[in-house]
């Protein structure tokens, strides 16, 4: 990927001078870059794997086969922004900054329920603690 980066800006570099008449125009070729394949779960992967998943972490999976969340959007969720009741909750920090509403599906809504506590994080360690974010 870095290889593919640095081709590139050679290449706006080079067209940039081309376009001020310091060099001719460059017939350079694009490198192939392989599309990354999307490895998606099978239901009848997904139901494996929630059977043989820690009890702490079976509403995270679940939340995640359900709406589709990105794990850190999951991680950060905060009981203040779930609505059982409306079956939604508000996504804050997502991958491109704005907040989204998702859906929850009533299977997400019953594994919500049967959470303790209803003030902080919604998903925490098998001790109790949120998750801790390492990149920060």
């Amino acid at each position: 990927m870095r290889i593919a980066r640095a081709f590139l800006f050679r290449h706006a570099q080079v067209h940039h001078a081309a376009r001020r008449g310091w060099c001719d125009v460059p017939a350079l070729d694009r490198p192939r870059i392989p599309r990354p394949v999307t490895a998606w779960s099978t239901p009848a992967e997904a139901t494996l794997l929630l059977e043989h998943a820690a009890e702490h972490l079976r509403p995270l999976l679940v939340f995640l086969f359900g709406t589709g969340a990105r794990l850190s959007e999951a991680l950060e969720l905060q009981w203040a922004d779930v609505a059982l009741e409306d079956g939604t909750a508000l996504l804050r920090r997502t991958k491109n900054g704005r907040d989204r509403l998702v859906a929850l599906p009533p299977r997400v809504v019953a594994e919500l329920a049967n959470l303790p506590g209803r003030a902080g994080h919604v998903f925490r360690r098998d001790d109790g603690e949120p998750y801790a974010d390492r990149e920060r």
